[in-house]
């Protein structure tokens, strides 16, 4: 079962930002945006989200693809695979 990319890491890698631009445009520390693309908070929102919206982004479109990525993800945790 291969793992879709997470939706805040391929805006990322689609805009050529780092971590670190992600985070300084957001308002929130370069840990934050780490988390978010491990898949630690549940929901994505907030200020993060914001700066995706303003990169171009739909806010509809993110949080769903998120909330499909870390569905994704926490099945293949419990299936024991690694991701």
């Amino acid at each position: 079962m291969e793992l879709m990319k997470n939706p805040v890491f391929a805006v990322r890698e689609e805009k050529n930002l780092s971590v670190t631009d992600l985070a300084m445009m957001a308002g929130v520390g370069a840990l934050r945006i780490r988390q978010i693309e491990k898949g630690e908070p549940y929901t994505l929102n907030g200020k993060v989200l914001d700066a995706l919206v303003e990169l171009g982004y739909s806010r509809t479109s993110l949080i769903s693809s998120y909330g499909d990525w870390r569905k994704k993800l926490a099945s293949l945790k419990k299936a024991g695979i690694k991701s």
